[in-house]
C-alpha cells in the first residue's frame, strides 16, 4: 500500500519504525498516513470523473485488503504435521477410586513426557508450562494455539491394588482428530511393566509423528532404572511432593520429599534418579535456610553417585550443573547443562 500511495498527492507518508512480525522472515517498515483533506485544485470534468471513479474503486479496495489481513494476523498458523514434530502432554487424569493416587499419575505422566523429551526430532513442552493446563476450561486445539504445538498427549490412569490401566490418546490438535490411542493393563507387581507402558507410548508416538529414533534414544527411553518397586514408588512419591513444594513454596513438602528419596535409596542404594532428586532437593533446602542437616559438598557427592551408577543421567547432569553455577564454576556448569541437553534435547531446566 505504501509503495501505490507513495507518488499520489495529498496523501503523506511518514516512516515510523522497523517491526519483526510473527511468521515473517524480513523486518517490517511500518508507515504513518496523512491525507490532506482540505486540497482544492482546479480539474478538467473528465479527470474529475476518473478521480471520482478511482475513489470508488480504491478506498473499498484498501478496505477489503485491510480485513483480509486483519483476518490473517488472528488466523491459527496451521503448521504441516509432517515437518513440525511438536507435543505438550497434557498432566493425565486420575480415575483411580483412591485419590490419593494422584502421585503415581503425575509420575507416570513426567515419565511419559521425560522419555519423548528424549528424542531429538522431537520438540516436547515441559512440565511447568503444562501445569496451568490441569484443570482448564480450554479446549485442546486452543492449548495447542497457546503452545504453539501441532499435537497433544493426554490420558487417563486407573490404579487398583496391584493393577494399573493407563489409557493414551495422541489428538492433532488442529482437527482436533485422534491420531493414535491405546489403552494398557499391567501388574504393578513388576515395576519393569510401568516402564514398559511408558516406553510403548513414547515410541509409538515418535513412530505416529513418523520420526526416526537412534539405537541411542531407544536405550535411554527402554532403560530401567530401577527393579524396585517399593524404591520406585517412593521416588515418584518424593518428585510429586518436591514440585509440590516447587510450585507453592510450602517446606513441610521439602521435608518431606528429602525424607522419601532418602527411603527410596534405602530400599535401592542402586537408584541414580533418587539421588540426584534428593540433591536438588538439598540445594532447595540449604537455599530455604529451613535445617542444617547438610552441606553443598553433600550435593555435589549424591550428583557424583547418581552418575557413577547411570553415566546417561540428564537429571545427574543439569543438577550438577546447577551446583557448580551456584558455586561460581560456570565452564564446569555450561559443560555439565551441555551433557545434559545432548541426552535429554528437551530439558528445558538445562537450557
Amino acid at each position: 500500500v505504501h509503495d501505490n500511495v507513495l507518488n499520489k498527492k495529498g496523501i503523506n507518508t511518514t516512516f515510523i519504525r522497523e517491526e519483526k512480525l510473527k511468521n515473517v522472515k524480513e523486518t517490517t517498515r511500518i508507515y504513518e498516513v496523512e491525507v490532506e483533506n482540505n486540497i482544492k485544485q482546479k480539474k478538467p470534468p473528465e479527470i474529475q470523473r476518473n478521480s471520482t471513479r478511482f475513489r470508488y474503486i480504491l478506498f473499498p479496495a484498501l478496505t477489503i485488503i485491510i480485513i483480509a489481513i486483519l483476518i490473517w494476523l488472528k488466523m491459527p498458523i496451521k503448521v504441516d504435521s509432517n515437518t513440525e514434530k511438536s507435543i505438550a502432554v497434557r498432566p493425565f487424569w486420575n480415575e483411580s477410586a483412591d485419590k490419593q493416587n494422584e502421585y503415581f499419575v503425575n509420575g507416570v505422566t513426567e515419565d511419559i513426557r521425560n522419555n519423548l523429551a528424549k528424542i531429538s526430532g522431537v520438540k516436547v513442552i515441559s512440565r511447568g508450562s503444562m501445569e496451568k493446563y490441569r484443570n482448564t476450561d480450554l479446549t485442546t486445539k486452543e492449548i495447542a494455539k497457546e503452545l504453539e504445538v501441532v499435537y497433544i498427549l493426554e490420558g487417563t490412569v486407573q490404579k487398583l491394588d496391584d493393577q494399573v490401566k493407563i489409557h493414551a490418546q495422541l489428538i492433532l490438535a488442529e482437527e482436533d482428530d485422534h491420531a493414535w490411542e491405546r489403552s494398557f493393563v499391567r501388574d504393578l507387581s513388576e515395576v519393569t511393566e510401568v516402564y514398559e507402558i511408558q516406553s510403548q507410548i513414547a515410541q509409538s508416538v515418535a513412530e505416529e509423528l513418523k520420526v526416526i529414533i537412534t539405537p541411542q534414544e531407544k536405550l535411554l527411553i527402554e532403560k530401567i532404572p530401577t527393579q524396585n518397586q517399593q524404591a520406585y514408588d517412593l521416588y515418584l512419591r518424593g518428585r510429586d511432593a518436591f514440585f509440590r513444594f516447587y510450585l507453592i513454596r510450602t517446606n513441610d513438602d521439602l521435608v518431606h520429599c528429602i525424607h522419601l528419596f532418602q527411603q527410596s535409596i534405602n530400599n535401592d542404594d542402586k537408584f541414580a534418579l533418587s539421588y540426584a532428586w534428593l540433591g536438588r532437593a538439598i540445594e532447595y533446602q540449604i537455599g530455604q535456610k529451613i535445617f542444617i542437616d547438610y552441606n553443598e559438598d553433600t550435593i555435589i557427592s549424591l550428583c557424583n553417585k547418581a552418575l557413577s551408577l547411570e553415566p546417561n543421567l540428564a537429571d545427574g547432569y543439569w543438577i550438577r550443573g546447577r551446583y557448580y553455577r551456584n558455586t561460581g564454576q560456570f565452564q564446569k556448569a555450561i559443560e555439565d547443562f551441555h551433557k545434559a541437553l545432548e541426552i535429554n534435547p528437551n530439558n528445558a531446566l538445562a537450557y
